[in-house]
């Protein structure tokens, strides 16, 4: 027994664990209860879906059609409209979990969950009890913690500063300057809201670049000189220079760099072979984003005095990466209409992949966006190469679906950033081009996070980011019991699609086991009782 655990209370149970409250957590828990098999879901917080209850703004709808955000086994009312709203779908969700009887403990803060392989089960730990069972469920999904990056500067500014986890409505904002970090759908949506109240929002359509968020990183022969890694450049010499953005965490394996390339994003961890290093061709320059110059000279400094043989063009990179630094990195986003010619584009783009190869559904849907919208280039926004169905499912970055926003960029009551921040000031902002705007308040619209490898332990099926490393359909079941929900970047759509796989998994094993031995339904309270 671990010594943290000696002062808590055991508490076995036959079922299922289920981690997490929120639509995947109760979406397994009916399933498996349709089928008669209990299960017991903790959540850290005091109800379920927390996150739309406690961490969304106001304004916020669903952005498809409710048929295809449905739960498993029970609908919607008939009477909600196309696009649920924010209340309507909390009540939904609370009528689901009473419909099926679900009743989660609430407060349980999950500090760690780990298989114990003499006995068989896992122990689930959080603040007060061990729970132990033989299945568990991660469902705390894609979007468990907010990322809230590191801005140099952010302890001058005299303004407020709040992520969108805290923002509700753009009420307190009225005539307010605003700067808005991030051009997804939460950038988008909340710049329209804030127009509702006069304000001016600038919403930053550039990765800014910040010394304190990152470390330097360089890989030579596929060795790394440092351990840290979230995000850098890929520098590749063939006949010219060029440069890829990196979004990986390295495991650092000698001769084994990830990387395939999928229109700026690496997508899977494969051996790197067509990047080149001058001095040893074959091998990349993996060098991680930083502000300050004195950073880069440094690194390239050792590089060259430790390298043998030396690397011949180290100044000329140098001087290539000073270059990136200067201008930092452009954000591509798809924006498409919510509705087409009177359909909703995700249901336009479902109907024709049963017909049309994916890439050829991709061309029709921005041609069609095209003629909706126009050129969104032209405003600042610049599509990825990639289409946005074959993104999507590479990276499970989601297109912006435009409820307004677009009509107010157009006018321009939203001003669009094309200059990443290089740090904050006691008025405001200051960008990579040397330009300061002032401000009075500023959004974080940076997106989410799973928390999985902060307390999952043991287990080497999510990767480092918190994702299962085997990818959609078949990222559902891992080893010893353990199971994921809420994880397919593909909405709710893929968390029914788990739910049911774990519910008929563990109801088969369930019969087994209880056509073995007489299995009795065991749960003491958490105070003993």
């Amino acid at each position: 027994m671990d010594s943290s655990e000696k002062d808590k209370i055991f508490i076995t149970f036959d079922g299922p664990i289920i981690v997490g409250a929120g639509p995947s957590g109760i979406a397994v828990a009916a399933c498996l209860q349709e089928n008669g098999i209990p299960s017991l879901v903790l959540e850290r917080s005091d109800c379920i879906a927390s996150l739309w209850q406690h961490k969304t703004y106001d304004r916020l709808k669903l952005h498809l059609p409710k048929h295809f955000c449905e739960l498993p086994l029970f609908g919607y009312p008939k009477n909600f409209p196309k696009y649920p709203s924010k209340n309507q779908f909390i009540s939904y969700m609370v009528a689901y979990a009473k419909h099926f009887n679900i009743v989660p403990k609430f407060n349980q803060l999950v500090e760690k969950a780990e298989f114990d392989g003499e006995n068989g089960v896992w122990r689930v730990s959080t603040q007060d009890c061990v729970y132990v069972s033989r299945w568990l469920v991660v469902a705390t999904g894609e979007n468990a913690e907010a990322v809230v990056p590191e801005i140099q500067g952010v302890e001058k500014f005299e303004g407020v500063v709040k992520h969108t986890s805290e923002y509700k409505s753009g009420c307190e904002f009225k005539d307010q300057r605003v700067l808005v970090v991030g051009c997804g759908n939460s950038g988008m949506e909340v710049s329209l809201d804030l127009c509702r109240y006069n304000a001016s929002p600038f919403m930053v359509v550039r990765n800014s670049v910040s010394s304190s968020s990152f470390s330097s990183l360089i890989f030579f022969n596929g060795q790394q000189t440092q351990s840290q890694a979230l995000s850098g450049y890929l520098l590749d010499k063939r006949s010219t220079p060029r440069v890829t953005r990196v979004h990986h965490q390295f495991q650092g394996k000698p001769g084994n760099p990830p990387a395939r390339r999928h229109d700026g994003e690496i997508t899977g961890k494969t051996r790197l072979a067509q990047g080149s290093n001058p001095g040893f061709p074959g091998s990349p320059i993996i060098v991680h984003q930083c502000l300050t110059l004195h950073q880069v000279g440094v690194e390239l400094a050792s590089l060259k005095r430790n390298a043998s043989p030396p690397p011949l063009d180290l100044e000329i990179i140098g001087i290539f990466i000073i270059i990136i630094m200067f201008f930092s990195v452009c954000v591509k986003v798809h924006v498409l209409p919510r509705e087409m010619f009177g359909f909703t584009t995700f249901g336009i783009a479902m109907a024709l992949l049963k017909w049309l190869p994916l890439r050829v559904v991709d061309r029709l849907i921005l041609f069609m966006a095209s003629l909706t919208l126009g050129n969104t280039d032209k405003l600042g926004l610049k599509r990825p190469k990639t289409g946005p169905i074959e993104l999507k499912n590479a990276t499970g970055k989601t297109p912006v679906l435009d409820t307004g926003a677009l009509s107010l960029i157009k006018s321009g009551n939203i001003k669009v950033v094309e200059q990443g921040v290089r740090e904050l000031t006691r008025n405001g902002a200051r960008f990579m081009d040397g330009q300061e705007i002032a401000f009075d308040s500023i959004v974080l619209a940076t997106g989410y996070k799973s928390n999985v490898p902060f307390w999952l332990k043991g287990s080497d099926f999510f990767t480092d980011d918190g994702m299962p490393k085997t990818p959609f359909p078949n990222g559902w079941k891992g080893e010893n019991g353990l199971y994921t929900v809420g994880f397919t970047r593909r909405g709710l759509l893929g968390t029914t699609c788990d739910a049911l796989k774990i519910a008929k998994d563990v109801t088969d094993q369930w019969r087994n086991l209880t056509s073995n031995s007489k299995h009795e339904f065991r749960l003491k309270s958490c105070n003993g009782q």
